[in-house]
């Protein structure tokens, strides 16, 4: 039976005016849930896949508290907190995600191509964590095994608590944080693992991670767009391409988003093909 992945954004305040474009995207992967948990007005028209929750920062706080065992103060005065709590959505949500294999965190300025082409079971078998970036956790695209290990392993990076406690700054726990942890412990684990045999102890097991390969556009690609020499990231038929015409997994167009300026379709639209140039998302 195939795996079951749940992607969890928590995005309150104005929903952005390109999500016809990624909700249509989420419609291409009917084998990819996705949970969004919003303040704003409900979209239309989404997918089978695709579920908004009605939620808000007070209920956010009392729910991560509760679950935590200590207190959370996400505000309006600096939401991009949320951040460093993208590792912990695991723990906060478990009770919504005990029937995935694997859940996971994701953008919301992203569109998607054919996740399963990448994500394999083959690969979900065989790896606890899956990232999109080399050798670094991405908070744009994670997935954990659903897992008390891995629900939990945010507890494992020491002064933990602390920094996820400072309000009005971000630390970089769910990038550098934890990628500088499971590449601590993943070396500890090789150059201990015969002193453990022999001489026995207690010791945390390696972290089986995918972080072989780019699999999104980088800055590097999005500064390539140029509506000038027709060079646009594109999305057809439910996958994703690179201005030199690669495949990706999806794109995270964060660079170019505040150059944006519109979208030419709305939600009950299911164009074949969307670009990306330098200040629109444009049906074809």
């Amino acid at each position: 039976m195939e795996k079951k992945i749940c992607l969890i954004i928590v995005y309150f305040g104005k929903l952005p005016f390109w999500l016809p474009a990624f909700q249509l995207s989420c419609r291409h992967n009917p084998n990819v849930d996705w949970m969004i948990f919003v303040d704003d007005e409900m979209p239309p028209d989404p997918p089978d896949n695709v579920r908004y929750i009605k939620s808000s920062w007070e209920s956010f706080n009392q729910i991560a508290s509760h679950k935590l065992g200590f207190p959370v103060n996400i505000t309006n005065a600096f939401p991009y907190k949320m951040c460093d709590y993208k590792p912990l959505l695991g723990k906060i949500y478990e009770d919504l995600l005990a029937n995935y294999d694997f859940w996971g965190h994701c953008d919301i300025d992203i569109i998607w191509g054919n996740i399963r082409k990448y994500i394999s079971d083959s690969l979900l078998d065989n790896y606890d964590m899956i990232t999109s970036r080399p050798y670094r956790i991405s908070g744009h695209f994670c997935l954990y095994r659903n897992k008390e290990r891995f629900n939990h392993l945010f507890k494992e990076v020491p002064g933990a608590q602390v920094k996820l406690s400072v309000w009005q700054q971000y630390l970089g726990f769910d990038e550098s944080e934890l990628t500088q942890y499971i590449k601590n412990i993943n070396k500890k684990n090789i150059f201990n693992e015969l002193r453990v045999k022999l001489f026995g102890g207690n010791r945390k097991p390696a972290i089986r991670i995918y972080w072989d390969e780019v699999l999104t556009s980088s800055g590097r690609h999005q500064r390539m767009v140029n509506n000038e020499t027709g060079l646009f990231l594109k999305w057809k038929e439910g996958s994703c391409y690179h201005v030199d015409g690669s495949e990706l997994m999806y794109l995270h167009f964060h660079k170019l988003k505040n150059k944006l300026k519109g979208i030419d379709f709305g939600y009950s639209a299911k164009p074949s093909e969307i670009i990306i140039t330098e200040s629109n998302i444009l049906s074809r």
